[in-house]
């Protein structure tokens, strides 16, 4: 979108999203959600066919990425820093059961809360992938890698923001920052957009068990909440911005 020109002249970005209930409660609001820094790593891996009476000729890749995983697994990041490295998906195999498979994928998601951390256990989590992979025989190649960067909000922004939370839910209601484990890609507008000034707003609503969840629910008083801030937002900001273009 930011390539297509979709923010091309906007002056001010301002995200919001539900948050889960142990972040963030109903009637309360950050002007500061600070999202960590994510990045996906997804692998092909090759080994070599054969009969599974034969296993010796062959190259299993099922044995490879059973390997791998223990191996992403075995990366410890820093305890003092907020930072997670998973497995997510895995796959080995498709043909039938007397046959030793050749082709599988592995994917990992890194979260942590900073870019610099993020790309440290990248490269540890692909040395470690590739070390194990070529253990037991077999290749394994980075296909794919997606980017989630951290934040860079504007103080400003994340000021009006947090004005709007007061007209709307009092002092009581603002919870000044959250930090979150969780990634968006919202966060490449500013990254990408010289000038752009951003904010999140971290909105409660008693979001219970949790985000993704298939069974999740919220009080939808939050989305009438949810409304009147950014309301109280823009008209704050465009006030503002008027303000001070009369004083220039």
């Amino acid at each position: 979108m930011v390539e297509a020109g979709a923010v091309r002249g906007v002056d001010a970005l301002l995200g919001i999203h539900l948050r889960p209930i142990s972040e963030c409660r109903l009637g309360q609001a950050t002007p500061c959600l600070w999202h960590s820094a994510g990045r996906t790593l997804s692998y092909s891996v090759v080994g070599k066919p054969s009969h599974t009476g034969r296993p010796h000729l062959g190259v299993n890749v099922a044995d490879a990425v059973a390997m791998a995983t223990l191996a992403v697994n075995s990366v410890k990041p820093d305890p003092l820093k907020c930072a997670t490295a998973n497995v997510v998906a895995l796959s080995a195999g498709k043909g039938p059961g007397g046959v030793i498979p050749e082709q599988g994928t592995l994917t990992v998601n890194i979260r942590s809360e900073s870019d610099q951390i993020a790309d440290e256990l990248g490269s540890r989590v692909d040395r470690a992938v590739k070390a194990a992979a070529a253990a037991n025989g077999a290749q394994a190649e980075l296909e794919r890698e997606k980017q989630m960067p951290a934040p860079c909000y504007d103080e400003g922004m994340v000021d009006t923001a947090r004005r709007a939370i007061v007209s709307v839910l009092g002092e009581v209601g603002v919870v000044e920052r959250i930090t979150t484990p969780g990634s968006e890609d919202f966060h490449w507008y500013a990254r990408r957009s010289s000038g752009l000034r951003a904010a999140y707003i971290g909105l409660g609503a008693d979001f219970s068990p949790g985000l993704h969840h298939p069974d999740a629910s919220f009080d939808l008083q939050a989305l009438v909440y949810g409304a009147a801030i950014l309301a109280e937002a823009v008209a704050g900001f465009v006030n503002s911005d008027a303000n001070s273009k009369r004083r220039m």
